[in-house]
């Protein structure tokens, strides 16, 4: 029962989960427009439509845990970094 969940920062309650399959989340990324969430994972990425709150895909192959992720301004590409300064996009 893993999950990434949102909360209102206003009144402190929870507006939604997003569940995942992998533990423990290590970054969190929203692109600036709010429409995608980026989680990292030990050796994963999952991005995620917040409107719809669905799964868009999963980006596996790190081979470490990501401590970082950023998305560029216009939301089209994602970059995630590890704790010993490796950086993927």
């Amino acid at each position: 029962d893993n999950a990434v969940s949102a909360f209102d920062p206003a009144t402190g309650a929870r507006l939604f989960d997003l569940p995942t399959r992998r533990r423990p989340t290590t970054a969190l990324a929203f692109s600036a427009d709010g429409k995608q969430l980026a989680a990292g994972f030990n050796g994963a990425v999952q991005l995620w439509d917040v409107a719809n709150r669905k799964l868009a895909r999963t980006l596996e192959g790190f081979e470490r845990t990501v401590t970082r992720l950023a998305f560029s301004p216009k939301g089209d590409l994602i970059a995630a970094g590890t704790g010993d300064g490796q950086v993927w996009v």
